[in-house]
């Protein structure tokens, strides 16, 4: 596939509906994840003065981080829908915030993820940076703001299934 056609199917694929509902899904099982994360440190470590040490933030993550997530989950599920009727206004607006959010979690510490079953802080922590990496490309696909070439980027996009591709060819195109 020459890397025109793979340009241009990765903008079909990156601005469709079922790349959005990949996003929303993927963010709705990191919510998950994250709740059962703080449920399960909250289970083992109850009173506050007997936390492990660097855990201290495990509270804002319960109180600001798990609302703000979920806040988040349920502007895309509506913003999706309205995606499916042709409007991409609000699920620019969850990307937007998507990746403010990202960057908001700079200051908060991840330490207290050490004290949870590894498959459990996966569940969250993989499903999440599936959906910041959604979000990302759907950023620059909705907002054609693409750096020459930067869309056939793997480190930038995430991996490329040139067979996948094929699916988001219009009728009578070829690669």
């Amino acid at each position: 596939m020459d890397a025109k056609m793979k340009e241009i199917l990765l903008k079909r694929k990156f601005s469709s509906i079922e790349y959005m509902q990949e996003m929303v899904e993927a963010h709705g099982r990191a919510v998950e994840g994250l709740k059962e994360a703080l449920s399960q440190f909250l289970d083992r470590y109850p009173d506050e003065d007997n936390r492990p040490p660097k855990s201290g933030t495990v509270d804002t993550w319960g109180l600001r981080v798990l609302p703000n997530f979920k806040g988040m989950q349920e502007a895309m599920a509506s913003s999706l829908e309205e995606a499916k009727q042709g409007d991409t206004w609000g699920i620019r607006s969850c990307v937007g915030d998507l990746r403010g959010l990202s960057k908001d979690m700079d200051g908060v510490t991840w330490d207290w993820l050490d004290y949870i079953d590894k498959d459990i802080v996966e569940k969250f922590s993989r499903n999440l940076g599936k959906a910041e990496q959604h979000g990302e490309n759907l950023y620059w696909t909705l907002d054609d703001d693409w750096r020459p070439g930067s869309i056939l980027k793997e480190t930038i996009t995430g991996p490329i299934d040139e067979q996948d591709l094929l699916k988001y060819l219009k009728p009578g195109e070829s690669v």
